[in-house]
């Protein structure tokens, strides 16, 4: 029986989290000739069994970004003897050898918005080290694929793109209804118009653009949520930019609150000056949102003609969308693009993105790339 790890050590961590959990939920019931074993940090095998019941485990204790888990996650993986090691995230071992070495590289934030020196500097010896190692590389959309290839000098024949998808409880539970919605509302004291931002709180996603951006208009709500949302760098953050609009800092709340707010909102505001994918402008298109996002990376590949799209990093641009969005759109546009929304989103199952993992994986058992 062909035996594969996956390395699900940042299975609660933001968009590559949803990722991992996706693979780890999905896979074994695709790949039923292999055994699937999940690598996961101390402390995570029963979240794990609730994601993938059955699932076999490993532990590994080091921290991540660590000269420790370059010593431990080649003994942990070479005791099992696989045959393939997924690595969902660019972060791998310098020296494990023998079985063959799928990696995800979500994005090149770091190289092109580092947040510091030594940010840039690690991914940069990362991705030297994915390209000498990887027999498969994973990208979420034709905008990263090319940054791997040129800028990171990847070869085009090993860079496969396989976009992520849109989780069930957006994708099939659909719009919220209007009691939801005003339920939704009430418990957090929000009256219209108010604004949706999901931010993990890092510079990448332009909370700044968009606080720049309010400043300018009549006063509006405005929801920030996911985790480290609600961070005191956030708030501080927020406070100097002297709003008048209400700010509510949510912090990491349940899929299916997030389902209600991205239905619920006047607007999801997407203010990255850097993405790899989107995944809350199309989980939102999925929940009957009107999305305003700028073009950065993937957004533009993500999002077509189903939103507001603007320039990444323009407090001008963004802050003309808003107003025409809040003051200026009519019925029938808005609901021009909450059409096209859920029609762009339904593109996007997890269903058949997992399934393009596991063929990626059978492409790299078979030795074909």
């Amino acid at each position: 029986m062909t035996r594969i790890a996956i390395d699900a050590r940042k299975f609660e961590d933001g968009g590559i989290g949803r990722y991992v959990r996706e693979i780890l939920a999905r896979a074994p019931a695709l790949l039923t000739d292999a055994e699937i074993t999940a690598v996961v940090p101390a402390g995570g095998q029963a979240r794990i069994a609730e994601i993938a019941p059955g699932l076999r485990t490993l532990e590994a204790r080091s921290k991540g970004y660590s000269l420790a888990e370059q010593a431990e996650m080649p003994r942990l993986l070479r005791g099992g003897r696989f045959d393939l090691v997924h690595f969902p995230h660019y972060s791998i071992p310098a020296t494990l050898a023998g079985p063959r070495i799928v990696v995800t590289v979500h994005d090149l934030i770091h190289v092109h918005v580092p947040r510091t020196p030594l940010h840039e500097g690690y991914a940069r010896i990362m991705l030297r080290l994915v390209r000498k190692r990887a027999d498969v590389v994973l990208a979420p959309g034709a905008a990263v694929a090319r940054d791997l290839v040129k800028v990171a000098r990847f070869p085009a024949a090993r860079v496969r793109v396989v976009p992520n998808g849109v989780s069930d409880v957006f994708l099939g539970g659909g719009p919220p209804d209007e009691r939801e919605c005003e339920t939704f509302a009430a418990r957090h004291g929000l009256a219209s118009p108010w604004l949706l931002h999901v931010t993990n709180g890092l510079p990448h996603k332009g909370l700044d653009v968009l606080a720049g951006a309010l400043a300018e208009l009549p006063p509006v709500g405005l929801v920030l949520a996911g985790r480290g949302s609600d961070a005191p760098a956030v708030r501080s953050q927020v406070a100097r930019a002297k709003l008048s609009s209400p700010v509510r800092f949510l912090g990491e709340v349940s899929d299916e609150d997030l389902r209600t707010a991205y239905g619920a909102a006047t607007a999801v505001v997407v203010a990255s000056r850097e993405e790899g994918f989107g995944l809350p402008a199309l989980e939102a298109m999925a929940c009957g949102g009107v999305v305003v996002a700028t073009v950065a990376g993937g957004l533009a590949e993500v999002c077509g003609d189903a939103a507001i799209t603007v320039e990444a990093g323009s407090v001008a641009s963004l802050r003309s969308a808003l107003y025409r969005m809040l003051f200026e759109l009519g019925r029938t546009e808005r609901e021009g693009l909450v059409r096209r929304g859920l029609s762009r989103a339904a593109r996007f199952p997890w269903s058949r993105s997992v399934e393009a993992v596991c063929d990626v994986y059978r492409e790299a058992l078979a030795g074909s790339s």
